[in-house]
């Protein structure tokens, strides 16, 4: 595996305010070095890292799960590129295997709705009876909200990346048609 390494430009480390620091990708790992301190973190797992490139040079802001974000200035416009370029690829594949459950928990969801339904449609039906307003409002009210909307959920639905199982994705859209 590869290693890239990036670090503020001179024209940066020429001002006064800038800290000198080092950040190195060693596969999804994120070595980081500030000073005379070193943090390597997992891409995805334990950071994410955005590139925001600006007028004379870029800043990298590593959003870390424990502690608070990392902001490492200084970095030339032509390397933000570079690196915006290296994490790209282990952005994509980070969404693509988030795919998959998010796309079971809506299945989930909307399985367990359309069940509630049909039992209540075929209570009534047992009983001969129409189904309520009051009924109708509260399967209603009972319907789940999906976190996502109609675009989102088409994509999902129809991204073969986010299957995990065939059978049991086409399962569910059988049961939900």
């Amino acid at each position: 595996r590869m290693t890239q390494h990036w670090k503020p430009s001179r024209l940066a480390m020429s001002l006064p305010r800038t800290q000198p620091w080092s950040l190195q990708l060693q596969g999804d790992e994120l070595v980081i070095a500030i000073g005379n301190t070193t943090q390597r973190l997992k891409l995805g797992g334990d950071a994410r890292v955005h590139v925001k490139t600006g007028m004379l040079w870029a800043s990298v802001n590593v959003q870390r799960r424990e502690g608070p974000p990392l902001l490492l200035e200084g970095l030339s416009n032509a390397d933000a590129k570079a690196l915006s370029n290296a994490l790209t690829p282990r952005d994509d594949a980070q969404d693509r295997a988030a795919r998959g459950p998010a796309l079971q928990r809506i299945l989930d969801a909307m399985r367990q709705w359309n069940g509630d339904a049909e039992d209540l449609l075929a209570q009534h039906r047992a009983q001969r009876r129409w189904i309520s307003h009051d009924d109708q409002q509260a399967l209603q009210d009972s319907r789940p909200s999906l976190d996502a909307d109609t675009a989102t959920l088409h994509a999902l639905l129809n991204d073969p990346a986010a299957r995990a199982d065939e059978d049991e994705h086409e399962a569910a859209l059988i049961e939900l048609d």
